[in-house]
């Protein structure tokens, strides 16, 4: 399962993000990649019969999800493994996931929880709104009926509504969601449920005013300031979205998904001094290796933009030590069995700066195992091209470049790069020919 590639997952966020809040509603008690481990254990245990230990663990992952810290629920999750055979810790850390994106593990976690308390109603919906984030929305429907009959609460019936609306059904959808409202118009998973549907009816500005209304009346409430900064973030007003997320740090400095949100939004803003000093706090932190493959993927790139390509490298190469332990692949040493295309991502990123730093011989040995890998991958082919020339190894290079051109004939770029190899090479009216073709695609509407 892939989580760690930054170049993946900052484009990261490529989930959509307004559905993360159907997940974040109040808990009953308070008033919220590696893979995922194989977790222990068969049998639930009713809530009163906890060990202590478990309750205390509980209660501080229920604190984390209301406050919305995705980054720091998956890493205290993981660390704590008393939670692993609990239910209710189990469907938090599913929803978390579903958040984050990560939906195949958020599905296996449910599924986790749903044999530990088939009736729970909190575990039910919350496998509706899993499966309507998976895009399996007529799966969904079971749970989602199941957990409403169980226990007809604004969150029940706001999961339905969002599994409805999955299905295409729109009537039904708002049938429920007006139920919901009924209950509890005050319920963040009435909001959240509403949000989406203006979404879906490309009315953003819609969404915007459910979110700014709740939190007139809930100034301090983490998840609603988190969930508006999404919303201006799917509008493009990255300003808006940083004034909330500033909110959200002053109200609780330790935030970790809000720095690395906001180190992102500063990013689109091209602010990239204000980003890094965000990612720079961010790492003073303890994090979760994705969580800082992805902050180290941000680092780079604004360091890159702000034309230090040492430092850039320098996080480049964190991300490659990194990734590199977790996934067990030394591309050093030609280890290419399953690799997997987020970690060749990342290191295609590492070595194109350290070629563009002039590290030929280090970043050669990666992008012969990479091609090995994905041979298709022209970043990859292009970048190898450039190092056999800085290694002074032009047939190789030139072998690299007629495989590109055949496969791509209208870049020019790649056929005057090719026409400096001929020269190299002593074969000047193929360089000549070349340059013309280049010329000639240059000039082509």
């Amino acid at each position: 399962m892939r989580k760690l590639g930054a170049a993946a997952f900052v484009s990261y966020f490529a989930v959509s993000i307004l559905g993360a809040v159907s997940c974040l509603s109040l808990c009953h008690a308070a008033h919220a990649k590696p893979p995922v481990r194989q977790l222990p254990g068969n049998h639930a245990m009713p809530v009163d019969r906890l060990p202590d230990s478990i309750n205390k663990s509980l209660a501080h992952l229920l604190q984390l999800r209301s406050a919305d810290d995705r980054y720091s629920v998956r890493a205290f999750f993981d660390d704590h493994p008393e939670l692993h055979n609990n239910s209710r810790a189990l469907a938090e850390s599913a929803l978390n996931y579903a958040a984050i994106g990560w939906v195949n593990d958020s599905i296996q976690l449910i599924e986790r929880a749903e044999k530990l308390s088939p009736r729970d109603d909190y575990v039910l919906a919350s496998k509706a709104w899993i499966l309507y984030k998976a895009k399996k929305a007529s799966a969904g429907l079971r749970p989602a009926t199941e957990a409403v009959k169980s226990k007809p609460s604004a969150r029940n019936l706001a999961i339905l509504s969002e599994v409805f609306r999955g299905m295409g059904d729109d009537a039904k959808a708002e049938e429920a969601l007006s139920k919901a409202a009924d209950v509890d118009a005050d319920s963040i998973d009435v909001v959240g449920a509403k949000i989406r549907m203006s979404k879906g009816r490309l009315k953003g500005s819609a969404g915007v005013k459910y979110a700014t209304d709740f939190l007139k009346k809930h100034p301090k409430d983490l998840r609603a300031l988190i969930l508006r900064s999404e919303v201006w973030e799917l509008l493009g007003k990255n300003k808006d979205a940083i004034a909330d997320l500033s909110t959200v740090l002053a109200l609780k400095p330790d935030h970790l998904y809000a720095y690395q949100k906001r180190a992102e939004r500063y990013q689109k803003e091209r602010d990239f001094k204000a980003a890094v000093k965000d990612v720079r706090k961010l790492q003073t932190f303890k994090l979760d290796p994705s969580a800082m493959v992805i902050a180290n993927g941000t680092l780079a790139e604004c360091l890159e933009s702000l034309g230090d390509l040492k430092g850039a490298l320098e996080a480049r190469k964190r991300n490659y030590v990194l990734e590199r332990k977790i996934s067990s692949f030394d591309l050093m040493r030609g280890d290419v069995k399953q690799l997997n295309s987020g970690f060749a991502r990342d290191s295609i990123e590492y070595c194109r700066l350290e070629i563009a730093l002039k590290q030929y011989a280090t970043a050669l040995p990666k992008l012969n195992s990479i091609l090995v890998a994905y041979p298709n991958n022209t970043q990859a082919r292009e970048l190898r091209a450039r190092a056999l020339e800085g290694l002074s190894r032009w047939n190789e290079a030139l072998t690299d470049w007629d495989r590109l051109i055949n496969k791509h004939s209208s870049f020019p770029k790649w056929y005057e790069s090719r026409a400096a190899v001929y020269q190299k090479l002593g074969k000047a009216d193929a360089a000549r020919s070349d340059l013309e073709t280049a010329r000639k695609l240059s000039q082509d509407p």
